[in-house]
């Protein structure tokens, strides 16, 4: 029974770590990428950081839609999965 219960524990810890991971590369990927390419060109082409400034929102929009299919893949992962009728809230589990 308790190994059972490290291999959930290990799952869901594994899964936040990851969702993390994911969310942070999501973030800070679109970000550098398209930065480094508006501030050269921003210098290339002297435009008083509008240019910087729109790749960074170009980043963001980027950002958003990665992070928005994560989210939608794990809900309907989420919608999936039936568990084991637990509520996961139980503390006494031995009980039943």
């Amino acid at each position: 029974m308790a190994d059972n219960k490290t291999v959930v524990e290990k799952g869901v810890k594994d899964f936040a770590i990851g969702m993390a991971v994911y969310g942070s590369a999501s973030i800070l990927g679109p970000l550098i990428i398209f930065g480094v390419i508006g501030y050269f060109l921003d210098k290339a082409y002297h435009g008083k950081r509008l240019i910087l400034l729109a790749f960074i929102i170009i980043a963001f929009i980027i950002s958003n839609i990665l992070i928005f299919r994560k989210a939608f893949a794990v809900t309907a992962e989420l919608k999936n999965f039936h568990g084991n009728g637990k509520n996961g809230y139980d503390e006494n589990d031995d009980e039943e």
